[in-house]
């Protein structure tokens, strides 16, 4: 026990500050026809390249602002610095031509391999919405495009439409650590770290967007990403909100134009073979994009998350049915679990083994009693399969409550 209080203490001296950290679009690569990133590399709105003198707070928009219960009809989409075509020097807008496929890339920071930091986060690490227009306003708000605007472009006030939503982790992207799920990716998904390369040897995450067919070469093609990260309490009968955006544009080209690409959406090539994760699509999402439109459920159950867990189901919270009794006796089991709920025994390992204890007790004719308890430790896999893409991992979540106009 001493080593196993010992080895958790480790964890959450090295593990936790990784954790608390938050996350934007980094980068924006238009995705040739076999999935592979290609061309110059295009930034959100007003771009401000990490440094020694960077912060969080120079790119992160957190909704609400003051950590507040409510998304209020007044909250901008975008950052004060975001809320117009602002490019910085270094940090260009992206070209692309219309219905292309591009990648919207960022980091986890151990939403993805701490995902039980904290407690009460989505299944997936949450989801991010992308939506995007050709008639963005400086006035754009939160509660007037999230869930509002639709895939069909009717919804709201009808200026834009939702083009994909994914969830935050996209099945392949870890920041590295010694967090098991950190290590068990770096061997499936290796990164070769280019020198310079501001992602190190990180491989990040990515949404993958299909843009419209019929944008016209020569415009700018706004797109609002919107990540929900809401907390949930362990009987999901309530929500914290908490949302994080980022605001950038795409410079429309002419498909034949040199140096931007051709468009995607007659590619017929084969998705290329990859050894080096960090320079191309995720597969799954890139080849159902060519298809049709990529999107999670509006509502996703909150994760239920132990140091190590990709996803454990919470323990029962009924009795299991080979368990019977005599008349006068009852039952009793422990731990009895709810979605979100810790279990009784945490290990910094990918296994979760909980101790089951089931006590009986019975009347006698004499009115004394008669206890029994069985204790049985419950085994899990020592490693989490992961799926094989995002559709097997499609859950419910209740929606987050708005505040009223």
């Amino acid at each position: 026990m001493l080593d196993i209080m010992q080895t958790l203490i480790v964890l959450a001296t090295t593990l936790a500050p990784l954790a608390h950290a938050h996350s934007w679009v980094e980068e924006l690569t238009l995705l040739a026809p076999d999935g592979t990133f290609t061309g110059p590399r295009g930034y959100p709105r007003g771009t401000v390249q990490r440094s020694a003198a960077f912060q969080d707070d120079m790119m992160e928009w957190q909704l609400p602002t003051d950590n507040g219960d409510q998304i209020t009809p007044d909250m901008a989409m975008c950052r004060p610095s975001q809320q117009t075509a602002n490019y910085t020097a270094g940090s260009p807008i992206l070209q692309a031509p219309a219905g292309a496929s591009i990648a919207l890339r960022y980091q986890e920071n151990g939403h993805v391999t701490q995902p039980w930091i904290p407690s009460g986060k989505p299944e997936g690490s949450g989801a991010v919405y992308v939506y995007g227009t050709t008639k963005p306003s400086e006035d754009d708000t939160l509660a007037g495009i999230y869930q509002t605007w639709t895939l069909d472009g009717t919804g709201g006030d009808a200026r834009g439409r939702l083009l994909t939503s994914q969830f935050f982790d996209d099945g392949q992207c870890y920041q590295v650590s010694n967090a098991p799920k950190s290590v068990q990716r770096q061997q499936e998904f290796p990164r070769k770290a280019e020198a310079g390369s501001v992602e190190g040897a990180n491989l990040w995450c990515q949404t993958d967007v299909k843009l419209p067919n019929d944008l016209a070469a020569g415009t700018e093609y706004t797109l609002y990403w919107v990540w929900d990260w809401s907390t949930m309490d362990t009987t999901d009968s309530k929500a914290q909100p908490q949302f994080y955006t980022s605001c950038m544009d795409v410079s429309i080209t002419d498909s034949n134009s040199n140096g931007a690409g051709a468009s995607n959406q007659e590619a017929s090539a084969s998705f290329a073979h990859v050894s080096n994760y960090g320079d191309a699509a995720v597969s799954s999402i890139f080849e159902s994009l060519l298809t049709a439109t990529v999107t999670v459920p509006a509502t996703l159950t909150p994760g239920y998350f132990t140091s190590g867990q990709t996803n454990i189901p919470p323990p029962a919270t009924t009795m299991p049915t080979r368990v019977t009794t005599s008349p006068g006796s009852s039952v009793t089991t422990s731990p009895v679990g709810q979605m979100g709920a810790a279990p009784a025994v945490q290990q910094p390992t990918a296994a979760c083994n909980p101790t089951l204890t089931i006590t009986a007790t019975a009347t006698c004719p004499d009115a004394s009693t008669v206890t029994t308890t069985i204790t049985s430790v419950v085994t899990q896999p020592a490693t989490a399969t992961l799926p094989p893409n995002q559709n097997a991992r499609l859950a419910r979540r209740r929606p987050l409550a708005f505040a009223d106009a």
